[in-house]
């Protein structure tokens, strides 16, 4: 360019700019990234203990486990179960026929004997008892003329007896239609709980014929006295002479569950069931409950005849299975190591036992080998 161009003068005047150096010789990293590469580590840092379960579990070989146990308590010489029931109930039907008029009761309700259970309608009866009354007012009179004709010596001894047994007859004819008027009340025969009904009011009863079960037709309701609960249970025939009346029982309920309650033979059955080769036995509550009802399934766990002082009752599991601390155990559920805290105590001349206190039951399962490698919720390797 000539001397004195503008272009050449501006050129001149540019500063030019080198990349800098790092101290080993290369070119400094950008700040950006510096800041991925944290991240990337820092990720790494996170994932690892989850790297390392899964390769645990995948590695990991099949864990032992031992099942927490219920020791001790009063021995069992047979089971069985049945149903809940009254051990009195009664089906209450007419003695009469008639039409239901009234009946004031439900199930459910408690009755006390002598109570109103139904009302048949009466009122033909009564209708039959007025006019009654009357023959028998007619009879009186008919009686008093006969015995002042007699007395007079108009009258014979013989229309004197029949006046007088024509009035004996209107008075018989009362009483039979009071009695049929009062069985048209159908009361209740002792204290006790309504467990069904079996009429309403409008329907023709009939009394059932001999030999035939009260019921539709013929029965107003079933009641039961539910102080006095049993459990029916049919036994073996084979397993009968291990039961006697007296012997202790324990009672459970599904409606119950976790509870027991104290029994005892209340009767055995004099006559075996050939179709099913059992006799049936009744287990009386000792102290029923109000939830406790008929038709309730239940299991009876019958107790030795001659009851020794048992060793107390208690939940152990291998001393193996405790954690270090000896404070917490790994639960086997659903195929998972699940951490679980648990109180125990040491046994007397059981080193290799420990007696839980809380924290796992009856029937758990504990890991009691490669406890170092077990974390909470790791997954387990199915048993082959």
């Amino acid at each position: 360019m000539p001397p004195g161009d503008p272009y050449s003068e501006l050129a001149s005047l540019r500063i030019e700019r080198k990349e800098p150096k790092t101290s080993s010789g290369g070119r400094r990293l950008p700040w950006g990234w510096l800041v991925v590469l944290g991240a990337l580590g820092g990720g790494g840092y996170v994932a690892y203990p989850r790297a390392r379960q899964a390769i645990e579990e995948r590695t990991m070989p099949e864990v032992p486990t031992a099942m927490v146990v219920k020791t001790g308590g009063p021995t069992t010489v047979l089971v069985g179960s049945g149903y809940v029931n009254a051990e009195t109930d009664v089906v209450i039907g007419v003695t009469t026929g008639g039409r239901l008029m009234r009946r004031p009761i439900r199930k459910g309700d408690r009755v006390r004997r002598g109570q109103l259970l139904a009302q048949l309608d009466d009122s033909e009866l009564r209708a039959q008892i007025d006019l009654a009354k009357a023959q028998l007012a007619d009879a009186d009179r008919t009686l008093k003329r006969a015995e002042m004709l007699r007395e007079m010596k108009a009258g014979t001894e013989a229309d004197y007896d029949k006046a007088t047994s024509a009035r004996d007859i209107a008075r018989a004819n009362i009483a039979v239609l009071d009695a049929r008027i009062k069985q048209m009340r159908v009361l209740s025969p002792m204290d006790a709980t309504v467990i069904e009904t079996l009429a309403e009011p409008g329907e023709i009863l009939m009394p059932a014929a001999a030999g035939q079960t009260v019921g539709k037709g013929s029965g107003i309701a079933k009641i039961a006295d539910l102080r006095r609960t049993v459990v029916e249970v049919d036994v073996n025939e084979a397993d009968v002479a291990r039961i006697a009346v007296g012997q202790r029982a324990d009672l459970s309920l599904d409606s119950h569950a976790g509870r027991q309650f104290a029994g005892r033979v209340l009767e055995l059955a004099r006559q075996a069931d050939k179709a099913k080769a059992t006799v049936q036995a009744k287990v009386l509550f000792e102290e029923p409950e109000a939830g406790i009802l008929p038709g309730m399934s239940a299991k009876v766990q019958f107790r030795p005849k001659q009851v020794e002082k048992a060793e107390a009752p208690r939940i152990v599991m291998p001393k193996k299975a405790l954690l270090p601390g000896g404070n917490a155990v790994f639960l086997v559920q659903g195929g998972k190591a699940v951490r679980r805290v648990v109180e125990t105590k040491e046994l007397v001349g059981a080193a290799d036992t420990v007696e839980v206190v809380m924290g796992v039951g009856e029937g758990d399962l504990v890991a009691t080998g490669e406890l170092d490698r077990l974390t909470d919720g790791m997954t387990l390797p199915k048993k082959k």
